[in-house]
């Protein structure tokens, strides 16, 4: 059964989220763009590190270019922000992020973002979820030709944090830090992030791993032993 919460559909891969029910989805969300205006300007579709995300990405995509619909592609796994900042960067009607944020590594979702990068209204959702108790035809096409683009947004995201942080202000603190991404999407971003803005970073859980080390991705203490001790034991 497929039912929309507050931040879009999350499920079990082993249960009913797969790749039937992500075409019926994705379906849905390209009649909502192309009939309120926005598939004309296309959409980025993101992804995090769980099994099977980069799949199901692709299998968004196919459905988005079926019907029209331009697809910028990341090359790698990407946080939500970083995915959400690429809608207003490049002028998208939206986009879907395949995640199931702090959920465990047997999970995984689906989250529509509209076109002001923002958390989809209920209004936004109903019209998506009305679309997909309505629609009969899924359309799925090739992960090829002029609707697909390749994009790395994270240059672009790294500049213009630039212009909204103080970095000369950040090298002159000598701030150190310990990185902890879980084993999620911002691996080697934020350290990177930080250490060009001038900090001493080390990062810790730095490589993507779709079980998470065998803990739940959400940074609550019992997941962050490790980085609570190495905070204690080290200057």
């Amino acid at each position: 059964m497929i039912k929309f919460g507050t931040d879009g559909w999350r499920s079990l891969m082993s249960e009913d989220f797969n790749v039937e029910n992500i075409e019926r989805v994705a379906q849905a969300i390209a009649v909502y763009l192309n009939e309120s205006g926005y598939g004309e300007k296309g959409i980025v579709i993101g992804y995090d590190t769980r099994n099977n995300s980069e799949t199901f990405a692709k299998t968004c995509a196919k459905v988005m270019i079926a019907n029209g619909i331009k697809v910028y592609l990341p090359k790698r796994a990407l946080p939500t922000p970083i995915t959400a900042y690429s809608i207003t960067k490049y002028g998208l009607g939206g986009a879907i992020m395949i995640t199931a944020s702090h959920n465990p590594a047997q999970y995984n979702g689906i989250k529509f973002i509209p076109y002001y990068a923002g958390p989809a209204t209920e209004d936004i959702t109903k019209s998506i979820e009305k679309h997909l108790k309505e629609s009969d035809e899924v359309k799925s096409g090739d992960l090829a030709g002029p609707l697909l683009n390749e994009i790395e947004p994270i240059d672009d995201y790294k500049e213009d944090l630039r212009k909204v942080v103080n970095v000369e202000l950040l090298k002159e603190t000598g701030l150190k830090v310990l990185a902890n991404p879980m084993f999620g999407a911002a691996y080697g971003i934020f350290a990177d992030i930080l250490e060009e803005f001038g900090c001493e970073v080390e990062e810790i859980d730095g490589h993507p791993d779709p079980e998470f080390g065998g803990l739940t991705p959400e940074p609550i203490p019992r997941n962050m032993a490790s980085t609570i001790e190495k905070l204690k034991t080290e200057d």
